[in-house]
């Protein structure tokens, strides 16, 4: 429909005591034209595609973030640096500290520090808390888009086994896979600037390699293209699976970050 026909068909069907429901929307744009008009629901990707501003910087803000995000993923990081980082930012570390007692983590006792944290789970897993953590914070809206980042991700650590590679470099590309959205900027641009390894690089970016096809194994399954998912990786069955289980972490991490 066009807009006028758009607002055409809202002020009729305002006349009834129903929910207005927006279908295929997108685009930013027809996002907050529906908003406006006072639709209740939303279907479409609209929120995970990026709307590139070319001659805007990355607010200072994001930019801290960003570095942060490219120190935690130092391959050579040691134990104390990334320590030192958790202690400088307050929120950081209680947003950290209440994720490690909760249930999407499921330790079965209560952790009382940041040290004990690192020394108990690990410095791998707090890496990947603290980014999680860094992500959400990037976010620029609407919510759905790191409900969808953490699903990604998830999915992509449980089937990474099915693509021969390993569940952390799995999870990593899906937690990546939306920061062109959420900095407004070109993915080369972006992930040129994080160490990540090579394969990353090129899945993330071009969706190259046998990363690039577990990348694209998600996403068509999570944009409801399942015959395409499918066609040389696991079974829906498998797929399906996956999905509801990351679905169920991502909204129980969601709530308690």
């Amino acid at each position: 429909m066009s807009e006028a026909e758009l607002r055409q068909h809202v002020a009729l069907l305002r006349e009834y005591p129903v929910k207005l429901l927006a279908e295929k929307v997108e685009t930013k744009a027809e996002f907050e034209l529906c908003m406006a008009l006072g639709f209740d629901y939303f279907q479409g990707y609209f929120f995970c595609r990026p709307e590139i501003i070319s001659d805007k910087p990355i607010p200072d803000s994001k930019l801290k973030l960003l570095e942060l995000l490219s120190k935690l993923q130092d391959p050579d990081i040691e134990f104390k640096t990334i320590e030192s980082i958790i202690r400088q930012d307050p929120g950081l570390s209680l947003k950290l500290l209440r994720l490690l007692n909760s249930a999407a983590i499921g330790f079965p006792r209560q952790i009382n520090s940041l040290r004990e944290g690192l020394v108990i789970l690990g410095l791998k897993a707090i890496k990947t808390w603290t980014t999680i953590i860094v992500m959400s914070e990037m976010s620029p809206g609407p919510a759905e888009l790191i409900q969808v980042t953490l699903v990604r991700a998830k999915m992509a650590e449980k089937i990474a086994p099915e693509f021969d590679c390993h569940s952390e470099a799995g999870f990593l590309l899906g937690l990546f896979s939306t920061i062109d959205t959420m900095l407004s900027k070109p993915m080369n641009e972006v992930i040129n600037s994080i160490p990540l390894s090579n394969e990353s690089k090129l899945a993330l970016i071009s969706r190259g390699g046998i990363k690039g096809q577990l990348l694209n194994c998600i996403i068509d399954y999570c944009e409801g293209r399942w015959s395409q998912s499918s066609e040389d990786g696991p079974s829906l069955e498998k797929l399906s699976n996956a999905y509801i289980e990351a679905n169920e972490w991502a909204t129980m991490t969601l709530n308690t970050i």
